[in-house]
């Protein structure tokens, strides 16, 4: 059972690091250094908490609903093609689509086309997730 935001934000590092390594797709972690100079595609992965609600009082007891948004990048170099890029963030779809573990799950999925920079083809998910914790 999540009970902190650190354990959502692993959890949801090693489902989808699991599947990057399956894909052979590079995965940076937020904070982690990460050279792009030897990869053609990369996906980064970092977390936002959002909020913290008391949902209510029985008891003695309170259940907290945590909210936060798992923000993702999927970079493919512009030599590869947009087709790539769209490939990725079908298996990021369908990493994270209907999540479910316990009391952590995504809630809904929005998509920003970035675009193109520095030879690299941007495109952005930000999932909300959520987990409820009884104190």
């Amino acid at each position: 059972m999540t009970t902190t935001f650190l354990e959502a934000k692993n959890e949801f590092i090693s489902i989808l690091s699991n599947r990057m390594q399956i894909e052979n797709i590079s995965l940076a972690i937020e904070n982690v250094p990460f050279d792009t100079k030897e990869v053609n595609e990369f996906v980064r992965i970092s977390f936002n908490e959002v909020s913290k609600r008391r949902l209510t009082n029985d008891n003695g007891t309170a259940i907290y609903q945590n909210e936060g948004i798992i923000a993702i990048q999927i970079f493919t170099a512009v030599n590869i093609g947009f087709k790539r890029i769209s490939e990725i963030e079908q298996i990021i779809f369908e990493v994270f689509e209907n999540y479910s573990n316990d009391n952590l799950r995504t809630l809904e999925f929005n998509y920003n086309n970035v675009g193109i920079a520095d030879g690299w083809q941007q495109k952005n998910i930000n999932i909300n997730f959520e987990f409820d914790t009884l104190i």
